[in-house]
């Protein structure tokens, strides 16, 4: 198990590196890499009996993809002073950036066919992100749903791709939980986020606490279900605290 997280750590460093360029680095923080996500990233291309320098490319220039992803939806729309305008087209641009570094780093090794399979997971997540912000939803329980894809439609590529159906099921219920924990932990600190503000709408906001539990807890409750009986499953659980 050691030897994943220091796997992880060494693949979270050659991200950061590439996600500093200096231009960038003057007007915007360095993006969040999501640690859970690398783990679940990781785990699946383990379980496809990768090499170890194949499941660090790739897991790489996945999450190259989501960041990508993560940035562009962290462009601002609000309108304001220069300087605030700066940053949004600045933040439009890394997002730019990121991308092709990851058509640029599968493109080297002519990988063209994951390079398909991911655009199709790009168009997923954007698609799902329109329903989910800009349509009615009249259930949590369909707020969760429309989450689980966005947080989790590149790792379902990832399986298809590499053939492992397994963990197709469990990535997106891990994903969804991780999200709905961090949505909640938001929430409590009075914060405003998207998901938030489609639960207002649906919610009396005295309500919203019972909400997040739920989802929680039923999210849980279904990786439990999926990972029974599967070691690598389990053991993936354990290290994501669930």
């Amino acid at each position: 198990m050691d030897d994943i997280y220091e796997c992880i750590k060494e693949i979270k460093e050659r991200l950061e590196e590439k996600l500093r360029h200096p231009y960038v680095m003057r007007h915007i923080d360095l993006p969040f890499v999501d640690e859970d996500k690398l783990l679940l990233l990781y785990s699946l291309l383990q379980s496809a009996n990768l090499h170890i320098d194949e499941i660090q490319h790739y897991a790489l220039t996945i999450m190259l993809v989501q960041i990508a992803l993560d940035t562009h939806e962290n462009v601002s729309n609000n309108t304001g002073s220069e300087d605030s305008h700066t940053k949004r087209q600045i933040t439009a641009l890394a997002g730019d950036y990121y991308s092709g570094l990851y058509y640029y780093l599968l493109a080297e090794r002519h990988n063209i066919a994951l390079i398909r399979t991911l655009a199709e997971g790009i168009e997923e997540v954007n698609e799902e992100k329109i329903v989910l912000y800009q349509e009615e939803k009249k259930m949590v329980a369909a707020v969760v749903e429309s989450v689980a894809i966005i947080e989790s439609a590149l790792l379902q590529k990832a399986c298809d791709h590499f053939n492992v159906p397994l963990w197709k099921p469990f990535v997106a219920a891990a994903a969804a939980l991780k999200r709905m924990e961090r949505e909640y932990v938001m929430h409590q600190q009075g914060k405003e986020t998207p998901v938030r503000s489609i639960f207002l709408r649906m919610l009396p906001s005295e309500e919203l606490n019972e909400a997040y539990e739920s989802c929680i807890k039923n999210a849980k409750t279904e990786l439990h279900k999926l990972a029974e009986g599967h070691e690598k499953l389990i053991g993936t659980m354990k290290m994501l605290n669930i």
